[in-house]
């Protein structure tokens, strides 16, 4: 079975000639058939941490919030395991009409499954699931992602869950991730990006 992890980088705000929105919206995808050892690699990381530091982040690791030395421990000790990473790549520029946030996100997530199933890196015969985080505590809107998701995903025999970053560790693995291609794409600094660059088999344009 696949587990995939959701998380993204940049937000979908549209007025862009405003200072403040991202030119690009980036959705990542981890995708392991045994997610132990990334759990394992978030752990030991988040462990070996100063002591203020592990009371200030309460058990989940931003890449946003780390310091960089933190950023590229985590990343490559994560280039050491087996997963794959998928990219859907949204540069807000080219869109002719902003429709509502909430559904170009779940939109993305749908194209990208079956994006990754036509290109045989998810297999209809095989269950997967997809672990989305909890950061929105809307339970409507939650509920309204996995609806859309799974009703846009029949090919793949696909479970949905939203989880806590906390409980799920795998989602802070994948919010390193997705922070590193928004800062390739957005900020044209690879540094990050170019250490888990090999685990990438697919990126794909959303329009």
């Amino acid at each position: 079975m696949k587990t995939i992890y959701l998380d993204e980088s940049g937000d979908l705000g549209f007025d862009l000639a405003k200072q403040g929105p991202s030119d690009y919206f980036i959705l990542a995808f981890l995708i392991a058939d045994n997610p132990r050892p990334i759990h394992a690699v978030v752990k030991k990381v988040f462990k070996a941490l100063p002591e203020t530091d592990r009371k200030h982040f309460h058990g989940v690791l931003h890449a946003y919030d780390v310091r960089k030395e933190t950023r590229m421990r985590l990343l490559k000790k994560l280039s050491e395991k087996d997963f794959q990473i998928a990219l859907m790549v949204f540069d807000k520029r080219k869109a002719i009409i902003a429709n509502d946030a909430n559904a170009i996100y779940s939109s993305m997530a749908t194209v990208l499954i079956n994006r990754l199933h036509i290109d045989g890196y998810i297999k209809a015969e095989e269950d997967a699931t997809l672990i989305a985080s909890q950061s929105n505590t809307n339970k409507r809107l939650n509920e309204n992602f996995t609806a859309v998701v799974l009703d846009g995903s029949k090919p793949v025999n696909l479970a949905v869950e939203i989880k806590k970053p906390f409980d799920e560790k795998a989602l802070q693995a994948v919010d390193f991730i997705a922070w590193s291609f928004g800062k390739k794409y957005e900020h044209g600094d690879s540094s990050y990006a170019e250490i888990i660059e090999p685990k990438v088999v697919a990126v794909y344009d959303y329009y």
